[in-house]
């Protein structure tokens, strides 16, 4: 027992020098507070000119009056407060309700520390930051609306607050100090946004009544230890891409939410997910096709894209179609089917190109090229192609509007956009060389030789079969869609 509390003693004293050697230099310099003229508050004049109320000493209150309820000023003695500094309300026990006016954007490390007898506090929308140990030990806090411009909460901010059983944290917040929640033992439920850079279990240590937590997912955010603590993943649109093993064993969790922008899920996304047994998503997205790849129920909450009757459930190239459909790649007919055994013509593929660029094309009026209708639906990107060398055209002149594209045509075309992106096209070895295994290498036209040979040796096109290339068969539209997905997959497209 003596060994446990002389732990506990050298922690507390290690943890009360932490804090006060974190503390600005002005609040340990007794000298730089002054007191308001209405005798009520300690405060320091900042380097901005604004007033930071401040006690000087990090055991002493800034707050030198005696009411109980109270309102923050939001000017003294002239001067705006823009900061609510460091031990301002230092065990001031005796407060139980305080507003912070408009104009605060600063709660500093222990602003409220100890106010064991607080019950309401009010904060300003132009609040950005709450600082380490902010609330500590505000045992009596039992709600807390943070404003929708945070950004920042430190570490420990509430911890202690037992009494804490509700916390909408806002979209707006991106830092979440360690132990942020510590010892909140009426806490309930907890949602993470999307924006907040690193979710931990230790956020919530402590927290033993907490029930229900959800995290709301970004790639470009850490994940560590939240197996423990998620109830609830949501993967919001605009997400493209689940990060390999950020989601392994949350084993907590029963169902998940898949926006429809997702494209990218690893095989061993939901590794140790032992109770997930149900994904949320949107008809017609990668979600659904991931869920019936591995035998989760799919319960649909919208449409991703109006669904192809002639793209079934079982085909090679469904993935493929909905990739291009859902990024506006390519487009389905009028009659709301897709057409993928048909041939793609020549003008078609150009405005696929032109969709994936993201060319305004209205700029390009003019096309050399005889059968071309600028005002056609296709006109203007004819028209950017050409201009930018993407495209040259016929011999007789024309473009070969109506025509269906060959598969030859289709590398000569993608090997020219990408070199007009600035794309690495170089190709190892000669084209002879890296077409050997096809016996119809020879049927290659001289002008698409190093371009079959690039999108050969790149993986962009196959051969029909182990030894047929088939360069001057006509492409057709499932086919294109898989070529132009497998590339945006791989980062082909990106400029």
């Amino acid at each position: 027992m003596f060994k446990k509390r002389f732990t506990a003693a050298v922690l507390t004293a290690a943890f009360m020098f932490i804090m006060i050697a974190a503390l600005p230099a002005h609040a340990l310099d007794e000298s730089d507070a002054v007191i308001s003229n209405d005798g009520l508050w300690k405060y320091t004049v900042l380097s901005d000119g604004t007033a930071a109320l401040t006690g000087g000493n990090w055991k002493t209150s800034s707050y030198l009056g005696n009411e109980t309820e109270l309102t923050v000023p939001a000017e003294i003695d002239g001067i705006p407060v823009s900061t609510v500094g460091p031990f301002t309300f230092y065990n001031r026990s005796d407060i139980t309700q305080i507003t912070v006016p408009e104009g605060i954007s600063i709660l500093e490390i222990g602003a409220f520390y100890n106010c064991s007898a607080l019950e309401k506090i009010v904060l300003p929308d132009s609040l950005s930051k709450i600082g380490d140990n902010a609330f500590y030990n505000c045992a009596k806090l039992d709600f807390i609306k943070l404003p929708d411009g945070l950004d920042e909460i430190g570490e420990t901010a509430f911890d202690g607050c037992s009494s804490l059983d509700g916390i909408v944290l806002p979209d707006s917040l991106r830092i979440l100090g360690s132990l942020a929640f510590y010892n909140c033992t009426s806490l309930q439920s907890l949602v993470f946004p999307a924006g907040v850079y690193d979710v931990n279990a230790d956020l919530v240590m402590g927290c033993t009544s907490l029930k229900d937590v959800t995290v709301f997912y970004n790639p470009y955010c850490t994940y560590t230890g939240i197996g423990s603590i998620a109830t609830e993943i949501i993967i919001p649109d605009g997400v493209v891409k689940i990060n390999e093993g950020t989601l392994k064993s949350c084993v907590k969790i029963t169902e998940i939410t898949i926006g429809k922008d997702v494209e990218i899920i690893p095989e061993d996304s939901f590794d140790g997910c032992d109770n997930l047994h149900t994904i949320y998503g949107f008809t017609g997205s990668y979600a659904e096709i991931f869920a019936e790849n591995h035998g989760y129920e799919f319960i649909p909450i919208g449409v991703a894209y109006a669904p192809l009757p002639d793209v079934p459930d079982n085909v090679w190239y469904r993935d493929a179609v909905g990739y291009c459909v859902r990024h506006g790649f390519m487009n389905g007919y009028g009659n709301g089917r897709f057409g993928p055994a048909n041939k793609l013509q020549r003008q078609d593929f150009i405005l696929i190109l032109a969709n994936i660029d993201g060319v305004n094309s209205a700029s390009y009026t003019n096309c050399r090229f005889p059968d071309v209708d600028i005002n056609s639906y296709y006109g203007r990107a004819v028209a950017w192609a050409l201009q930018e060398g993407i495209i040259n055209g016929y011999e007789d002149g024309r473009f070969g509007v109506g025509d269906p594209i060959t598969r030859e045509q289709v590398c000569a075309i993608l090997y020219r956009y990408l070199t007009y992106i600035d794309k690495e096209t170089a190709l190892h070895g000669t084209p002879n060389f890296v077409l050997r295994k096809f016996d119809d290498r020879g049927n290659v036209s001289n002008f698409a030789e190093v371009s079959v040979a690039w999108c050969v040796q790149n993986k962009i096109i196959a051969g029909k079969n182990k030894f047929t290339l088939a360069p001057k068969d006509n492409a057709l539209r499932c086919e294109i869609a898989q070529i132009i997905t497998n590339m945006d997959r791989l980062g082909y497209f990106e400029k």
